[in-house]
């Protein structure tokens, strides 16, 4: 009976070779129950804390849209998680490879099961452009200009990650690598892309509200959001570079990477909702009273 965790073949490989490949699936697993670990933690805090928060004219709604995609987000970590593990054992235990004759398991994690990783990415980047858009939208450049690339980036997300999806399951591993290298680049394209334009508009508002002389708290407050938002993206580019650095150089340690960079890709989003449940992201409210205070007009700026 063919092992349904060991779906791209066998590859021929010499001991040392075999022994590093599965050391880096070991150590990756290892990483990525660390990973979710994490998850589980920021998961009922943020849960928690969002059942708590009562004020805002709009909070009950934000509520229960951020509780329903952090719930998601939970649920499809959880189910990579498992399949990690199942992989793991897969290419380990399980594997059909004949290891007298030096063969190893092409990569127990890719396959059918990708649509699950590539999900969580898709879920993970979605909240970056929903951010982008939401503090973009009471500027006075046209919200279509501004949101035109991160909106092809995150077309070509989609659709490169269907591409290696369909590879997958239909086995073809000659391909699969120069698709998920280039999977990588794309994700990595929109976290470094949309986070630099959301942290230069947040700057410039900074730098507004400095000069209307508000209270120091308003203008700490876009130093936090900046802070926040690069803590969450260089979570995710870092293990996205090793990610694409590892596969491009067909490492043993790339695996590693990926494994971690698939329980990454929840915790960075997790981490800024739960800022925003700690009530520490910048509503309207907040800056209309801030506006009105010093008499001033001043542009909006949405939670972040």
């Amino acid at each position: 009976m063919t092992n349904p965790f060991t779906q791209l073949g066998c590859e021929l490989r010499t001991d040392q070779q075999i022994q590093n490949t599965k050391i880096g699936w070991l150590i990756g697993s290892i990483f990525s129950g660390i990973g979710y670990g994490i998850i589980v933690t920021l998961f009922w805090l943020c849960f928690s804390l969002l059942g708590k928060r009562r004020h805002g004219s709009n909070s009950s709604y934000q509520r229960t849209a951020l509780r329903t995609y952090i719930s998601v987000l939970f649920l499809i970590s959880t189910i990579a998680m498992v399949l990690d593990v199942l992989n793991t054992a897969g290419g380990m235990i399980l594997s059909d490879c004949n290891a007298a004759a030096h063969e190893v398991s092409k990569s127990p994690f890719f396959g059918k099961w990708d649509i699950v990783y590539a999900a969580l990415n898709w879920v993970s980047d979605g909240l970056l452009v929903w951010r982008c858009l939401v503090v973009y939208s009471g500027s006075s450049i046209s919200l279509w200009k501004v949101m035109l690339f991160p909106y092809l980036l995150s077309f070509a997300l989609v659709a490169t990650g269907i591409a290696l999806v369909t590879l997958s399951a239909l086995s073809e591993t000659h391909l699969v690598d120069n698709v998920l290298i280039g999977y990588g680049v794309i994700t990595l394209s929109i976290n470094t892309v949309i986070t630099s334009m959301i942290v230069a508009r947040l700057f410039i508002c900074h730098r507004r509200m400095a000069k209307l002389n508000l209270l120091s708290r308003d203008n700490s407050i876009y130093t936090r959001i900046i802070a926040m938002l690069v803590e969450s993206a260089a979570l995710i580019v870092i293990f996205d570079l090793v990610f694409v650095v590892g596969f491009s150089l067909n490492s043993w340690f790339a695996n590693i990477a990926f494994q971690s960079w698939i329980q990454v890709q929840a915790i960075a989003p997790l981490l800024i909702i739960f800022r925003v449940a700690q009530g520490k992201a910048y509503t309207r409210e907040t800056t209309t009273a801030s506006v009105a205070k010093s008499s001033v007009s001043q542009e909006t700026v949405s939670t972040v």
